[in-house]
């Protein structure tokens, strides 16, 4: 299958995907990481998430490095749906974007209805001497979101986070 891109570092497999402001964008950092070492529980709803995907649009943050093996998890997961699939290739072991800025991402992402839906990757909660942190990949790329004005939520169910509720919206 081919990709697309559809702006600077952003790719896209349909060649022209349908793109409203009225399209919820879920965001999917590193959904596929460690696959065959995560909860197989999580596996089954990642999947199932990903097969439901009428009238949503998915950004996922994928390693550069393993972006072509996650390609292909991908399509094997969407059966061929690939309808509003935007990638970014990021660091190794690191959400930050790889061919584009944080910037560009925001502007994107701006594109959509809000609240956008944050899924995938780590996400761990604690506290430290009284106050709160969040540790991980998809917890960062949340700060990111959060810090530029966009307002979303992490659906727990579909992370790898070990505490907490399932559905939070911290914003």
């Amino acid at each position: 299958m081919e990709l697309y891109e559809y702006q600077k570092g952003i790719y896209s497999l349909p060649e022209n995907p349908s793109v409203s402001s009225q399209t919820p964008l879920v965001i999917a950092v590193h959904p596929f990481f460690l696959s065959s070492l995560i909860d197989k529980q999580y596996i089954r709803r990642r999947d199932n998430f990903f097969r439901s995907t009428e009238g949503k649009a998915f950004l996922l943050f994928e390693e550069e490095i393993f972006f072509d093996e996650n390609l292909e998890n991908l399509l094997r997961v969407c059966k061929g749906n690939i309808e509003n699939k935007f990638l970014v290739k990021t660091e190794f072991e690191d959400p930050t974007p790889s061919e584009l800025d944080w910037e560009e991402v925001f502007t994107f992402a701006s594109r959509f209805k809000q609240p956008l839906v944050f899924m995938g990757g780590a996400y761990y909660e604690g506290k430290r001497k009284g106050e709160s942190y969040w540790e991980g990949c998809l917890a960062y790329t949340y700060q990111r979101f959060l810090e530029a004005g966009f307002d979303g939520e992490i659906n727990r169910s579909l992370t790898f986070s070990k505490l907490g509720k399932t559905h939070i919206k911290l914003k």
